[in-house]
């Protein structure tokens, strides 16, 4: 024990209402520098563009809902389909036994066979470019025939 001025001092802590006091007071200076001024202008402004926003998709849902009652509207998918039918008709000529497809493979394994055909000529004419106005193979000398 200690003594102050002649008086017994008794050891004591700060209690759990102190510390509450504290604490609510740490709260209410910190609840009063929020900007809540700056923070109800910045939501009020944007619930104004959220219902900017909710008028524009009402009237495009508008526009939306009289383009699907328009007639011609309702006729697409009957022309789209068409259009489909129409184009299957025309992939089935280009196809591998197609009225053009036969043809064009049949045309294309010619002209592999002649290209196969071609490539000893082809081999020559790299290794000696003057093979088609002289002769490759080199002829004997002709000697002169001695007078008699």
């Amino acid at each position: 024990m200690k003594t102050f001025a002649g008086y017994d001092v008794f050891p004591t802590a700060p209690d759990a209402l102190a510390d509450i006091g504290g604490k609510v007071s740490n709260l209410l200076d910190n609840f009063a520098a929020v900007p809540l001024k700056e923070t109800f202008e910045q939501l009020g402004q944007t619930m104004e563009e959220a219902n900017e926003t909710l008028r524009q998709l009402q009237t495009l849902s508008k526009s939306v809902e009289s383009l699907v009652e328009k007639s011609a509207t309702q006729q697409l998918p009957d022309d789209l389909s068409k259009v489909m039918q129409q184009l299957n008709l025309t992939l089935e000529t280009y196809q591998a036994n197609g009225q053009i497809g036969r043809p064009l493979r049949e045309n294309m394994v010619s002209l592999g066979r002649s290209l196969n055909e071609l490539q000893p000529l082809l081999r020559q004419l790299r290794e000696k470019p003057n093979t088609l106005i002289f002769d490759s193979k080199p002829r004997a000398e002709v000697q002169p025939k001695a007078a008699k």
